[in-house]
């Protein structure tokens, strides 16, 4: 069974062993079309290969993004991830992301001095609010 065809904002790669090439591809897409998907375990004519994913692996993907595409989608990041858990700690953030607590707060501090996220409620029991589209 097939799941697609690749196309200009669509890219299969068979394993995560091809992560390079796979953030490569994604940058092209991106600079394009300004959005794309790219998938793991999916040979190129669409046909599924198969591909564990542990959560080490996610992480290295993230850090690999991370890495190419620098404090914007790290923000964005931590915006996606304040949308799915409010309550969610800086250090929760950090191992989501792979990155350090300390670096996920001064991306913290920028997104509140932008006015984008607020923390109502105290450290230990409150939660955050997303201000704008992010």
């Amino acid at each position: 069974m097939k799941v697609g065809k690749e196309s200009e904002k669509l890219e299969f790669k068979k394993t995560t062993a091809e992560l390079r090439e796979g953030v490569i591809s994604m940058s092209a897409i991106l600079n394009k079309h300004g959005g794309g998907e790219l998938y793991f375990g999916i040979m190129n004519d669409g046909t599924p290969s198969g591909q564990m994913v542990s959560d080490k692996t996610m992480r290295d993907i993230s850090h690999k993004f991370g890495d190419k595409f620098g404090d914007k989608q790290t923000k964005e990041l931590i915006i996606d991830i304040i949308r799915e858990t409010p309550t969610v700690s800086a250090r929760g953030i950090a191992y989501k992301i792979d990155i350090t607590p300390r670096a996920v707060e001064k991306n913290i501090r920028e997104l509140r001095e932008a006015g984008l996220i607020e923390r109502v409620g105290s450290p230990k029991s409150g939660h955050w609010i997303v201000k704008t589209g992010g």
